[in-house]
């Protein structure tokens, strides 16, 4: 199973939505998902803050900020 990691924070639109997108697509595309919010570990929030989402794959970096549905679909394509 390949695993997926979205770095947010609460309170933050983009992020929630990017998380959601995902979760739906979980059910086409074969990972594992996992949510972080960067706010909860300074060294994080210090690396993340200013640029979430950031979304990894495997440990392997697909996207970052304004991700839209359909991006995010195709990197998963691209990638499983």
């Amino acid at each position: 199973m390949r695993y997926l990691v979205i770095y947010g924070s609460a309170g933050c639109t983009l992020c929630e939505r990017v998380r959601d997108w995902a979760e739906e697509l979980s059910s086409e595309f074969p990972f594992s998902l996992d949510y972080i919010d960067v706010r909860n570990d300074p060294g994080l929030e210090s690396e993340y803050g200013d640029d979430i989402p950031i979304v990894f794959l495997d440990g392997r970096e697909l996207g970052r900020g304004k991700i839209e549905r359909n991006r995010l679909r195709e990197l998963l394509e691209e990638e499983l």
